[in-house]
């Protein structure tokens, strides 16, 4: 499963998590659909909210809301292509609001 670096997201906060594939398709290979999910990694226990996944290309955009501050969750996205399944994640931790 290859990994992607989404960063921090703050409470109160949507974030557009953007997934790009393009390093894993081959020539020719495009996205038809994709699933994401968002376990607890560590901290709370409070679900992160995900919005469906929309398909931009070689990109598969989510956007993440709610959770629990001090949460990391681990974002995976999985696309089927034309050819295969493939996955990426990413950790993502919900921070206070800044003032």
């Amino acid at each position: 499963m290859q990994r992607v670096t989404l960063g921090a997201m703050y409470a109160g906060e949507t974030k557009l998590a953007i997934f790009d594939f393009a390093s894993s398709l081959s020539v020719g290979e495009t996205l038809s659909s994709a699933t994401a999910a968002a376990p607890v990694y560590s901290g709370g226990s409070t679900a992160l909210t995900l919005g469906a996944p929309a398909l931009a290309g070689t990109q598969v955009k989510v956007a993440c809301s709610g959770g629990e501050v001090g949460t990391t969750y681990l974002l995976s996205v999985t696309a089927t292509t034309s050819l295969a399944t493939k996955t990426l994640s990413g950790f993502l931790t919900l921070l206070p609001k800044s003032n």
